[in-house]
């Protein structure tokens, strides 16, 4: 197995595990859809442990793509939401905490990110 794969299968393993285990906290300790920085900052912890890591491994590239996809995957997400607005009349999704426009959001800029980098691994792996 090469080390990009290794790499690939490590941050995968970290998103899943992150995502299982906060959604178990989660579930566990409060009851309700409210959003709070707590929830949000343990839904990220994983996979931002995870970039760090592949950027220890796979050096420089990691971060320039983590803030690279942080910065247009919003401006896509704008763009595409603004235009489909426009087009059909109605919006296709709609966010409420920390939106611009209520195309997209503040907050999913990390996660952006966080598939950026995972989109370097996967084609670094293949």
């Amino acid at each position: 197995m090469t080390a990009a794969r290794i790499d690939l299968a490590v941050y995968l393993l970290a998103v899943l595990a992150t995502v299982k285990l906060a959604g178990w906290y989660v579930g566990r300790r409060w009851h309700g859809h409210r959003f709070t920085f707590g929830r949000y900052g343990l839904l990220l912890a994983g996979p931002l442990l995870a970039v760090v890591y592949a950027s220890w491994r796979a050096g420089f590239a990691v971060p320039v793509v983590f803030v690279a996809s942080a910065v247009v995957g919003p401006v896509l997400e704008f763009l595409t939401g603004r235009a489909y607005a426009h087009v059909v009349g109605t919006r296709l999704w709609s966010y409420h905490r920390f939106d611009f426009s209520g195309n997209t959001s503040w907050l999913a800029a990390p996660i952006w990110g966080l598939a950026g980098v995972l989109a370097l691994l996967i084609a670094r792996a293949v």
